[in-house]
């Protein structure tokens, strides 16, 4: 203040601290989101399950600032495919919990591990593994006669090559096999030159414990990269050396010219039939189909038209016209007695 008269100027020194700010837009994503660390996945709990249909409920067990929904670009994802926002249940900094959907919905029928990340916003995770451990196992038998239960064995005679080919389904990733053939009594048998590690292996009437008959129990168990297994067993029953015996055997469909291009065309289905050790006298075949719930019957001597309006072309190939295979609950099934 100056009590004074008169008009007098001031000079007033105030220290301020400078700091240069680089221009910058305020608008761009990365730069508004760099402050936040990216997300980070530590394990899936659980990690994997053997239902295809989902439904079980899946920690996410890690960091994950500013997730949040409701945000277009904040996403948990399986194989890069972001799983609905509904299967996202809650969510904090350390953990999201989600609906596992269903297999079928996360990536091709043939895939059991995938991949899980989370994005939020522009920023991805690391990625986990989550597995379907689905694993189940399938003794097909060739050689041998089917007969249904109650004996529910395979029955075989001399003079033919019994096969036995282990079919897995699932995850089969770092499959092993180990089979075992015991006879009725427990006791293990081997068999001379069979690879009992292998997927398949066949062998003799001779060969399957020299000359004696009986009932023998074929097992498999395999083994997938996840340590999971899966088990099967067939009896097959060792009949008299000698025997006339029918060995029938349904070989995988003839598309017979159906195509995309061409789906009205019938579909056959073939027989592989075997007659071992053949009486000395004359002798017809008759054969039975079953298709769809529908029974067809005919010896080796019936035959008709190649079209599509027959059910039965030769008695060893059985030929479904098309309307047919559009009603049947299970078309590919078919059964040859």
């Amino acid at each position: 203040t100056n009590p004074g008269r008169g008009s007098h100027n001031w000079t007033v020194t105030v220290p301020i601290n400078r700091v240069p700010v680089v221009a910058t837009d305020l608008t761009n994503p990365p730069y508004i989101f760099d402050y936040a660390p990216p997300p980070i996945i530590y394990r899936l709990i659980p990690d994997r399950t053997n239902r295809t249909e989902g439904g079980i409920t899946v920690i996410l067990d890690g960091f994950f600032p500013t997730f949040d929904k409701k945000y277009i670009e904040d996403n948990v994802l399986f194989a890069n495919r972001a799983i609905p926002k509904v299967n996202v249940l809650s969510w904090n900094l350390t953990a999201i919990f989600i609906t596992l959907p269903p297999k079928d919905t996360l990536g091709p029928a043939d895939q059991y591990v995938f991949l899980v990340t989370v994005n939020i916003a522009d920023q991805t995770s690391n990625a986990v593994p989550f597995y379907f451990d689905i694993l189940s196992v399938e003794i097909l038998v060739s050689g041998a006669q089917y007969i249904p239960p109650p004996e529910d064995v395979y029955a075989f005679t001399s003079g033919g090559l019994v096969t036995l080919f282990a079919r897995p389904s699932g995850n089969i990733d770092g499959l092993t096999y180990q089979w075992t053939i015991t006879n009725i009594a427990g006791t293990t048998i081997t068999i001379q030159g069979v690879n009992l590690s292998a997927q398949s292996f066949s062998f003799t009437y001779e060969e399957l414990d020299g000359t004696n008959i009986g009932d023998y129990i074929f097992s498999v168990t395999v083994r997938n990269i996840l340590n999971s297994t899966a088990s099967d067993t067939v009896v097959l029953r060792k009949l008299e050396a000698g025997l006339p015996q029918i060995i029938v055997t349904v070989l995988e469909s003839s598309q017979n010219g159906r195509t995309r291009a061409s789906p009205v065309a019938p579909l056959e289905i073939n027989a592989l039939v075997q007659v071992l050790n053949p009486p000395a006298i004359e002798f017809t075949l008759n054969y039975t189909w079953y298709f769809a719930g529908q029974v067809y019957e005919f010896s080796s001597a019936d035959s008709a038209p190649d079209n599509t309006t027959t059910a039965a072309r030769f008695g060893r190939i059985l030929t479904i016209p098309q309307d047919q295979i559009r009603a049947a609950a299970n078309p590919y099934t078919a059964r040859l007695v």
